[in-house]
């Protein structure tokens, strides 16, 4: 009697689950390009020290856009008040904060490129979902250390502040990594299947 080798494959997804898939890569890659713009307006009124537009404001950044004349009131500092050296570690510090919410929005639109192209339980959404998850981690802990090298540089004058949305990212992350592990573990699992003799 021969021996088969069962080659069924994972059933692929409907054509609406890729459809719905498709516009929310579209729509994730549309977010991540206009917070890139917003982030690279941002960035250079810091770097360029453009005080009516870019300021610290307690222990957070603010920025006037769109402009508005005169926008700033007490205990806001323009960043042209800021020394050079001052200013260019301020600028760091802010770009170090804007990097994880582009690095999810621009997996989430790879993750759901993925669904729509009838991938939905493969090692790379487990790796993308993966790489969210260390985003998210990221976009919790990051304000911990901009806070604290700001304070440290006598810029601001709080060495620890903490938001609700960093727990929920911490959770978040907390959680997609374990689901990540579970899509791995899945997917092995798919392999062996396949490949039972």
């Amino acid at each position: 009697m021969p021996i088969l080798q069962n080659t069924a494959s994972a059933p692929a997804p409907d054509r609406r689950l890729r459809f719905q898939s498709r516009l929310l890569s579209v729509f994730f890659l549309t977010l991540f390009a206009l917070l890139a713009l917003l982030a690279v307006l941002m960035v250079g009124a810091f770097l360029l020290r453009i005080g009516s537009m870019a300021a610290m404001a307690g222990a957070g950044f603010a920025f006037n856009f769109p402009y508005e004349p005169d926008p700033w009131t007490a205990g806001v500092v323009p960043i042209s008040d800021f020394a050079v050296g001052q200013s260019l570690l301020i600028t760091l510090m802010l770009s170090i904060r804007l990097l994880p919410g582009l690095f999810i929005l621009w997996n989430l639109h790879l993750l759901f490129g993925l669904y729509a192209g009838g991938s939905v339980f493969g090692a790379a959404n487990a790796r993308q979902v993966r790489l969210i998850a260390f985003a998210l981690l990221a976009y919790a802990l990051v304000p911990v250390v901009t806070h604290a090298t700001l304070y440290l540089a006598h810029i601001s004058a709080y060495a620890f502040a903490w938001e609700i949305r960093q727990l929920d990212a911490l959770v978040a992350g907390l959680v997609l990594l374990t689901v990540a592990r579970v899509m791995l573990f899945g997917h092995e699992i798919e392999r062996d299947r396949e490949g039972f003799v």
